[in-house]
């Protein structure tokens, strides 16, 4: 049984974002000029001994004009200390068979475990550039979608026994239609 204590500080930066505060929820709406920062810092004790993670994440949702929208997601990570496998950084995997642009879609859950790693994903949504010129498709308001994520990450050797000590590159680009 692995049993342990943390404080975690997280803290979202945006700049030129408009929002609206409700009760007790604030709705954010994008800005495309600048990216949003979320800084994560956690520390805690475990059976073992101490550890500390320490995150950083870079969004945008960018307007790219005639040229449709790319958003991306750019996530930095590290764990301090030795931790249970458990605890290691695991790439999120899909769990189900809807779409969710922040996991990886052919990645199961625990196929990459790391204590620092790197992830981006990116989608660019052509907004009908191509499908609003084929006569007679035009009114099904067709979207060109192109994604690509990549995920890195890296064991310490000294501190893990995991089967690939000297780092896991993942990788996957998806094509598709949407409405």
């Amino acid at each position: 049984i692995i049993a342990y204590q943390s404080l975690a500080f997280i803290a979202r930066l945006s700049w030129g974002e408009r929002k609206y505060d409700g009760f007790f929820m604030r709705r954010y709406a994008y800005s495309a000029r600048y990216p949003v920062l979320y800084l994560g810092a956690e520390t805690g004790h475990w059976n073992d001994g101490l550890y500390a993670h320490l995150r950083l994440m870079l969004t945008q949702h960018a307007n790219l004009g005639m040229g449709g929208t790319l958003t991306y997601a750019l996530q930095a990570g590290a764990i301090f200390g030795k931790v249970p496998n458990t605890m290691l950084w695991h790439a999120d995997g899909n769990q189900g068979f809807a779409y969710d642009p922040y996991r990886f879609t052919f990645l199961h859950g625990g196929q990459i475990m790391a204590d620092k790693y790197v992830t981006l994903q990116t989608e660019w949504n052509g907004m009908g550039i191509l499908f609003n010129l084929i006569p007679g498709i035009r009114w099904l308001h067709l979207r060109e979608l192109v994604e690509a994520k990549i995920a890195y990450g890296y064991c310490n050797p000294k501190q893990y026994s995991i089967s690939n000590p000297q780092g896991n590159l993942y990788a996957e680009v998806g094509v598709g239609i949407g409405n």
